[in-house]
């Protein structure tokens, strides 16, 4: 498979495993010390505008925005299946920063305004 137009990418994150890397905005899922691509991620959201791994890197969470909701949208991925779990639409600010809890359940975005919003995964 041909690797992406890497002059799109807006976003690049190692899991905690250190394996895996990806590019935005369609995500690829990479293994780092082979050079393969592992998985393609569509779906979820149109305008892919950060990513997150959880601790253990099993669970990838994308933020974007679709084009049929006035809210941001936020993807939840399983990482060795490569699939989509869930969105959740409507319940989020955009935000400027997020964190995993760390054993991977919780996740907490930080809005642009400051306002944090918890959120069990």
């Amino acid at each position: 498979m041909e690797p992406p137009d890497w002059s799109v990418v807006r976003r690049q994150r190692l899991a905690g495993t250190g394996k895996r890397v990806l590019g935005l905005d369609t995500i690829y899922l990479w293994n780092v010390s082979g050079g393969n691509l592992l998985h393609t991620l569509s779906g979820g959201t149109d305008d892919i505008t950060d990513v997150i791994f959880s601790p253990n890197g099993s669970t990838l969470v994308s933020f974007g925005k679709s084009p049929y909701a006035a809210t941001p949208t936020i993807s939840v991925w399983d990482v060795s299946q490569g699939r989509l779990l869930y969105t959740l639409e409507g319940q989020t600010r955009a935000g400027k920063s997020y964190i995993f809890s760390p054993d991977g359940t919780i996740l907490v975005t930080i809005s642009r305004r400051n306002h944090p919003q918890v959120l069990s995964l």
